[in-house]
């Protein structure tokens, strides 16, 4: 036996593994009776969102998700426009943090609403490129409405 304990030897320094299984941050809790459905999650962050009422083609509903919306089992989205991204520059990164290490495909669904868009696209754009999100740019809430249509169909 060794006298100094679990977790020394080579693993000395590591911290020692959880009591109870850890959920992965930014997973779905999702409800038994939606799990499998054409139902999009939508984050409470998102109610009063207007591209909701485009959203036509398919069932929505609200939970307690990290992101924006989630679209699949391992597929999300972060919805931001560019004019509150100008107001608040830090904020995606922030959500982006959120779900790092979760879910295989995160796309950032983002409303080109600037009258001059490039410098805040462009900010926007090396935020998904460092953080791994996959880009999809818009310019209406029914277009944004759209693509989470497809991106949860697909």
């Amino acid at each position: 036996g060794s006298s100094q304990g679990r977790g020394a030897g080579r693993l000395r320094g590591l911290p020692a593994p959880p009591s109870a299984p850890q959920p992965r941050r930014g997973r779905p809790n999702v409800p038994a009776q939606l799990a499998g459905t054409n139902c999009i999650l939508v984050g409470q962050r998102q109610r009063g969102n207007p591209l909701l009422s485009y959203i036509t083609n398919l069932r929505y509903v609200y939970a307690d998700v990290v992101p924006d919306y989630v679209v699949g089992e391992h597929h999300c989205a972060l919805f931001i426009s560019l004019r509150y991204h100008m107001l608040t520059p830090g904020y995606l990164a922030a959500r982006m943090a959120e779900l790092d290490g979760a879910f295989r495909l995160r796309v950032c669904l983002c409303l080109c609403d600037a009258e001059d868009p490039v410098p805040p696209l462009s900010s926007v754009t090396e935020l998904c490129i460092q953080r791994g999100f996959s880009l999809v740019c818009c310019v209406s809430n029914e277009e944004a409405a759209r693509y989470l249509e497809t991106f949860k169909i697909y």
